[in-house]
């Protein structure tokens, strides 16, 4: 272990997701956070993609941006604990569409609007196609921004003296997604008179085809010491249930990726679900690498769009669940125990509040929550001291 290796540090204390406040000045929404009593912060690095891509391969940009970036934070008294990648992963990870267009910009989009602008327009059944020319322009943008995020994470590491790790998404690949309910189910073969002609499973190589697109991303993760975490979320790979989840890391341990490639703990993806938060924690500890803290509220009675939403828009007032306050009069999740939990195995990182509520104001429910929350994180007992040894005489 070089000096350097020896000077990070674990970063500790409370921090806010920028990504729900994006329409908000970043300045004096840092000004906020420190008046309320954070202590760092997660980027939302889609926010400066541009200088992202000059980042990918020069690594005197990427500290260049890093001293910006600190110097910001610092004049608040904050710091940077997380750099969040989960829009260009998501264009990295999924099959391209409109839908991921929307998150990566710049000349993707250009290309996009002068095809239409020409008189092209997608097949009817499939509306959101994107031509196979703006879709490797999508991939080459998401991936570039990823990686210069890494080297972003290594430069703001080594200037702050402490780890900042790199929460995100992975997209789902061969639409993956689309098969969380098997019907009609996947045939593994197709007969006729001449013999069988075999189905290739979605499922199966769409964890294929994640690892071939993360790979040169996750490779500079290691050469870097820079922690990816995946947040396992509806939509992904890993949906926030157990079984995908292990999918996950098994993917990953088999392709070498298993020192730098972990998880982003959120358990607000995970409760509708009928997962308990808790039982992830203790199963994948060693590979939690950032967690965020977020409320939801799931219903404890049928609901008119039920637990799947009736495919209406989040934050619907008739969906079964709900993005909440945490820690408000709604929030479904014990916030606390999730809390003791992560320290109780071993996770000794911040914890970042990632507000969402369409029911609240979004600062005032910032605040709320640090406020009732903050208390909850009760510092764990010096090692080998139980309370029932101070019982004997």
């Amino acid at each position: 272990m070089t000096e350097t290796a020896k000077a990070i540090e674990t970063a500790q204390g409370w921090g806010l997701v920028r990504g729900q406040f994006g329409g908000q000045d970043h300045k004096d929404w840092l000004g906020f956070c420190a008046k309320t009593g954070f202590d760092g912060i997660e980027e939302a690095s889609w926010e400066f993609r541009d200088q992202l891509i000059a980042c990918a391969n020069t690594p005197a940009a990427a500290l260049e941006l890093a001293k910006e970036r600190i110097a910001m934070a610092k004049a608040n008294n904050l710091v940077i604990f997380t750099n969040a990648v989960h829009l260009q992963g998501q264009v990295l990870g999924d099959e391209p569409s409109v839908k991921t267009l929307n998150f990566i910009g710049g000349p993707a989009v250009e290309e996009y609007n002068a095809w239409r602008r020409a008189g092209n327009n997608p097949p009817r059944e499939d509306p959101l196609f994107v031509p196979p020319h703006v879709a490797q322009l999508m991939r080459d943008q998401a991936t570039k921004q990823l990686l210069g995020a890494v080297e972003l994470c290594a430069a703001e590491t080594k200037l702050q003296g402490t780890y900042v790790n790199m929460p995100g998404f992975v997209g789902a690949a061969a639409n993956r997604w689309a098969h969380w309910f098997e019907f009609p189910p996947i045939p593994g073969k197709l007969t006729d008179a001449k013999g069988d002609v075999l189905i290739t499973d979605p499922r199966v190589v769409a964890g294929e085809l994640m690892v071939e697109r993360f790979a040169p991303i996750w490779e500079k993760c290691k050469a870097l010491g820079v922690k990816f975490g995946l947040e396992c979320h509806p939509g992904e790979f890993a949906i926030g249930d157990l079984k995908t989840a292990e999918q996950f890391l098994e993917l990953v341990r088999r392709h070498g990726f298993a020192d730098v490639v972990g998880f982003n703990f959120d358990a607000s993806h995970m409760l509708h679900q009928g997962v308990d938060p808790s039982e992830f924690i203790r199963e994948f500890h060693n590979a939690i690498y950032s967690a965020h803290i977020k409320g939801v509220y799931v219903s404890s009675f049928p609901t008119r769009h039920g637990r799947l939403g009736g495919m209406q828009p989040m934050g619907h007032p008739d969906n079964g669940w709900n993005f909440t306050t945490p820690g408000g009069p709604l929030d479904s999740l014990n916030e606390g125990k999730i809390i003791s939990d992560l320290r109780q195995y071993g996770y000794h990182g911040p914890l970042c509040i990632e507000w969402e509520d369409n029911r609240a104001d979004p600062r005032s429910g910032a605040a709320f929550a640090l406020n009732h929350l903050k208390p909850l994180d009760i510092p764990r007992p010096a090692a080998g001291i139980r309370h029932d040894d101070a019982l004997k005489g």
